[in-house]
């Protein structure tokens, strides 16, 4: 919902918001997630085919770094002013300066250790690219606080339209560097443009919030607040760096650039559902929940956003698996390693957006301690199973740590989360169960299709693509008729979006 009345500026308490205006924001940032990573798929594809895999290998290791502090950076900030009440212009100043003052100082530690991280986790790599990537931590620095505000006050789509911007752009560059030989440079410019027009970007989108801020008396209580909920929100950060990110540093550690390259690539395609689309329109989850006081609406728009969410990724897990030796051939033989892992990877990226819907409405309603103590849980196992495995198996043991490990988390979210919200688990998975039966007989039709294909002497790169086609053509029709239809549920709230009015399915977020 875009709310531009800043007469009160953020010192006020928010109301809820209306049905129809946190659909319309989850449909913006789905919308911009799709527009914008859509082509930041087409761009990491090209950039995969132009590139060696050895250069995606050393970019990563500084990826991992730059991970790491903008956590340092953002963590608590931003989950905290979202989800406390009030916030003055005190505490954006502040928090401001704190942001920055890290940012530098984050980048010159990142210059020092950029030789022994080359050399131990990325060997063979050139440790002036994560000198580059430095730069996008101030960048960074300058942008938390007014993304926060505009995710507070709801304003999802001027937002939506900055990351998309800001995606495209990097994007569309980094190719042409590429294409001109810029080599692994190429992609040290997409993450460092992307970080420098988002931050000029959120900057002029938030500006009237930041004057608004400016105007208004401080709230009497908002800085224990922030700092009491950016503890718990610190520690869910930290935990979640460490579970997705320490399987890089364990590949890279075990093996060269090349693997670690090739691990990355996979890893970056399949977690596409969770990074580029669930984080970024749970956002929208977090900001409505904390705006809303009643306890059992907020378990009905959780229930109603997880079950949105399946049937928008679910149904792409089986072509996903089926088209997967395709990716060899279009980026290049020295890619066939990635097959496997992004199989194995896909189906736990898209189990992690949905846990992501979960998580976002608990930390929004004030559980987010309970989140961060299950992934500190989490992260911890990931990182012995991951030792263990990738030892044995290489990147196949990391993929198959990620799906392991993924099984005890969704138990917790869905047994112990969901009583955080009133609901059961067992009402959780049934309100699944018109999306998971579809999805799961599509998933049988695409597999025992290829296979007899195969068998009959089709290519298994063109018997994938029939089966994903035919599998894809099955799950569309019993989505559609099944009682009740989760799809035609999602049509009618997008109808409803696109007419700007609240339909039968919205009135019940």
């Amino acid at each position: 919902m875009e709310d531009h009345d800043t007469r009160d500026g953020l010192a006020r308490p928010q109301s809820a918001p209306d049905a129809s205006g946190v659909t319309r924001a989850v449909s913006w940032m789905a919308a911009a997630q799709i527009l914008g990573q859509a082509t930041s798929f087409v761009s990491v594809m090209a950039l995969g085919a132009l590139l060696p895999p050895s250069a995606f290998g050393t970019v990563t290791a500084g990826v991992v770094l730059v991970t790491v502090a903008t956590l340092l950076m953002g963590a608590g900030t931003w989950g905290s002013i979202v989800s406390t009440p009030g916030i003055g212009a005190r505490d954006a100043r502040g928090a401001l300066r704190l942001n920055v003052v890290n940012g530098v100082v984050l980048a010159a530690a990142m210059v020092v250790v950029a030789e022994p991280m080359i050399a131990n986790f990325a060997k063979g790599g050139d440790p002036n690219v994560l000198r580059a990537l430095s730069a996008s931590l101030v960048l960074y620095s300058l942008s938390i606080v007014p993304a926060a505000l505009l995710q507070k006050r709801m304003r999802f789509k001027s937002y939506a339209i900055a990351v998309v911007a800001a995606t495209t752009v990097s994007s569309v560059t980094a190719v042409g560097a590429a294409l001109l030989g810029a080599g692994v440079w190429a992609l040290v410019i997409r993450l460092v443009l992307y970080h420098a027009l988002l931050t000029v970007l959120i900057w002029w989108t938030a500006r009237d919030l930041l004057a608004g801020l400016r105007r208004r008396a401080e709230p009497d209580h908002p800085v224990a607040a922030v700092r009491r909920g950016g503890w718990s929100f610190f520690v869910l950060s930290a935990a979640n760096l460490v579970a997705f990110n320490a399987d890089y540093l364990v590949v890279g550690r075990l093996s060269d650039t090349t693997e670690l390259g090739t691990y990355a690539l996979a890893f970056t395609l399949s977690f596409v559902p969770l990074r580029q689309f669930a984080w970024q329109v749970g956002g929208v989850f977090l900001a409505a929940s904390a705006a809303t006081p009643d306890p059992e609406r907020v378990g009905r728009q959780m229930v109603r956003a997880l079950r949105m969410t399946a049937v928008l990724l679910l149904p792409f897990v089986p072509p996903a698996v089926a088209l997967a030796p395709w990716l060899p051939r279009l980026l290049g033989p020295e890619w066939l390693g990635m097959v496997v892992p992004f199989q194995m990877l896909f189906f736990v990226g898209v189990g992690h957006a949905l846990l992501n819907v979960i998580g976002e409405f608990l930390a929004g309603s004030g559980s987010v301690a309970f989140r961060a103590r299950v992934s500190v849980v989490w992260a911890i196992g990931m990182v012995a199973a991951l030792v263990v495995l990738v030892s044995v198996f290489g990147i196949r043991g990391a993929a198959a740590a990620h799906a392991l490990l993924f099984v005890p988390l969704a138990v917790a979210y869905v047994v112990r989360g969901s009583r955080h919200l009133g609901l059961s688990g067992g009402r959780v998975l049934m309100q699944l169960r018109p999306v998971v039966v579809p999805v799961a007989v599509q998933g049988l039709v695409t597999t025992a299709l290829a296979g007899a294909l195969v068998a009959g002497g089709i290519s298994s790169h063109f018997a994938g693509v029939l089966a994903g086609g035919v599998g894809l053509a099955v799950v569309t029709v019993m989505l559609l008729r099944a009682q009740p239809s989760a799809l035609k549920e999602a049509l009618s709230i997008a109808g409803g979006v696109l007419a700007r009015r609240p339909t039968s399915s919205t009135a019940a977020l």
